[in-house]
């Protein structure tokens, strides 16, 4: 462990101090100072620059820093923890529940807020970069055992509900209690829609009856367990109680926090026409028609809205815009049919239970949580771009954001070894078929003595989605390359350019939480680049964002995308069995 100081600044130890708040041990206190070869020494642990001096009853010894695994402090200090705050016991129901003090501090580097973590890696990242730059002793000892706390937070896959740590087999009790209102909500529909008479006590019985079972749907919606699904389904509820407004509510905010999942637009879209605010209706149907262009469902969401626009609005956007969008698209009648038959929403895994059937008002959850991961691209083709693959990898959709913040759907690609028994690096192409790049140029080898550019990102978009930019040189290894200044602890893949912006190199993602400080510092040579593109099947097509084979057959000419690096974000279902 080396004594760093002063590499992420004041932001940094503001973190540190906020975050562990240790109580500064007594001139006189000893402390327990471990090797990493194992011996110990307990005596006045004084830093002295690359040094630390150990002052004991028998004399003085002066020990380099790199050699010390950590310091236990005073036994006074051992035992307190400064920034805990009183916690009540787990409810009797929910034993296995785990309650994690977190201080509420933001991160100024990324924006991340530490009290607001729904899973503990993002948090053992953090701790990470904190330990890099703490001062050996009290910091640094609540710091590691910090970082074990969450460790095993993230083994356990505990995620984070109401503030307890809940393990997976909370969210399969959940969602079975959840399940129960569904079938209850169901059934009093069905009872609503036996009552045939037209006379004013059925009419009164009928809506009875459909009050109440908009109000098991709000309930189940409300037991949800992940923040953002359980706002879905809750504007799903009020879309079915015809409450449009609060459901307009819930679905303005869902786009403002994931705008690169179409089934958010979708519901905003229907929230806004049952407000008869047609052409805002339309601007979100043509957002969820841009995140999924193939999919018969947003196409008629754009059809049906435009529909119901006034007459005196259709020589202005957004109908203007909308009658451009479908100049794209063959036989849109006939697939507008097909979806008024199979309505689906426009969520992630759409070859999963998403249909919206008579008996079912609120979809049968696929997956307990979303989870969005993230990388930053660069282009090695017209429609190709090379990411981080455990980013994208078994996605259910993937994006690419442009310079003036649109998404694009993408597609990740196939890699052919040909019997090669080396496996491919860990990066994957994917493909943007609305989208033309300006490939960048791979070079022979990293430049020497010369400084690079790396563009990176955090690999959880809840640590924030700013690219951070920063200079560092490659240097040979045996046969490995290493990076003069690394990335960050919980950093994705991230690309590597030269002045001229030819990809020199490739830094490997520091995204293994149970590694030190989350993996080493290697970087993959511009060879192993250029020799995964010349394995990648680089086929374009239009499609594999919609769902099954029901796809609209379109011709549209893909947009010039200005830049060299691009933010990638990858949406997965996680769901616990």
């Amino acid at each position: 462990m080396s004594m760093r100081t002063g590499k992420l600044g004041i932001a940094c130890f503001a973190l540190v101090a906020a975050f562990l708040a240790p109580a500064a041990a007594s001139a006189e206190e000893e402390e327990t100072i471990i090797l990493t070869d194992g011996r110990s020494y307990t005596g006045r642990v004084v830093e002295r620059g690359e040094n630390v001096r150990i002052e004991m009853s028998f004399g003085t010894i002066d020990i380099p820093s790199s050699e010390v695994a950590y310091i236990i402090p005073a036994q006074s200090d051992a035992n307190a923890d400064a920034d805990a705050e009183p916690v009540e016991p787990p409810d009797e129901a929910d034993e296995d529940s785990e309650q994690t003090d977190l201080p509420d501090t933001v991160d100024a580097g990324t924006g991340f807020s530490l009290a607001d973590a729904t899973r503990p890696e993002p948090v053992v990242f953090m701790l990470m970069r904190t330990l890099s730059d703490a001062r050996i002793g009290t910091e640094s000892y609540q710091a590691r055992q910090k970082l074990r706390r969450f460790q095993i937070l993230a083994h356990d896959r505990r995620r984070k509900v109401a503030g307890q740590w809940r393990p997976p087999d909370y969210f399969i009790r959940t969602r079975a209690a959840h399940m129960e209102h569904i079938e209850a909500a169901e059934e009093l529909q069905r009872k609503a829609d036996r009552i045939r008479g037209d006379d004013a006590a059925e009419r009164h019985r009928k809506r009875q009856l459909q009050q109440r079972a908009a109000g098991r749907y709000r309930t189940a919606a409300q037991q949800w367990p992940d923040p953002l699904l359980r706002q879905f389904l809750m504007g799903a509820a009020e879309l079915y109680a015809e409450n449009y407004a609060r459901a307009e509510g819930f679905f303005r905010s869902l786009v403002e926090e994931a705008p690169y999942v179409a089934g958010f637009h979708q519901g905003h879209s229907i929230a806004l026409r049952g407000l008869r605010r047609h052409n805002d209706a339309l601007s979100a149907g043509m957002n969820a028609l841009r995140l999924h262009p193939e999919s018969p469902q947003a196409l008629a969401l754009v059809v049906d809205a435009m529909e119901r626009v006034a007459g005196a609005e259709t020589d202005r956007p957004p109908y203007t815009d909308a009658r451009e969008l479908l100049r794209q698209y063959s036989d849109t009648d006939a697939a507008v049919r097909r979806a008024r038959r199979d309505q689906r929403w426009l969520m992630p895994g759409l070859r999963r239970q998403w249909g919206i059937s008579d008996a079912r008002v609120l979809p049968e959850m696929p997956y307990d949580r979303l989870c969005f991961r993230q990388a930053v691209a660069v282009p090695v083709h017209e429609h190709f771009l090379v990411v981080d693959v455990d980013v994208v990898e078994e996605a259910d959709e993937v994006f690419v954001r442009l310079a003036d913040g649109t998404w694009l759907p993408a597609e990740v690609e196939q890699v052919r070894t040909f019997g090669r028994r080396e496996s491919p690096p860990p990066l994957r192409l994917i493909g943007v078929a609305d989208a033309s790049f300006t490939p960048l140029e791979i070079a022979e080898a990293p430049p020497d003595e010369a400084d690079l550019t790396v563009k990176a990102a955090p690999f959880y978009a809840q640590m924030g989605s700013r690219i951070r930019q920063f200079s560092t040189r490659l240097e040979s290894d045996g046969d490995d390359w290493k990076p003069t200044q690394p990335l960050a602890a919980g950093e994705s893949a991230s690309p590597v350019l030269a002045a001229e912006g030819a990809i020199a190199g490739i830094l490997a993602a520091k995204t293994d939480p149970t590694e030190d400080n989350a993996g080493p510092d290697l970087a993959i040579s511009p060879a192993e680049i250029r020799r995964l593109v010349e394995d990648s099947r680089l086929r374009i097509g239009r499609g594999g964002l919609s769902f099954g084979t029901d796809r609209v057959e379109r011709t549209a000419e893909p947009r010039e995308a200005d830049g060299k690096a691009f933010l990638v974000i990858a949406i997965f279902g996680e769901k616990f069995e």
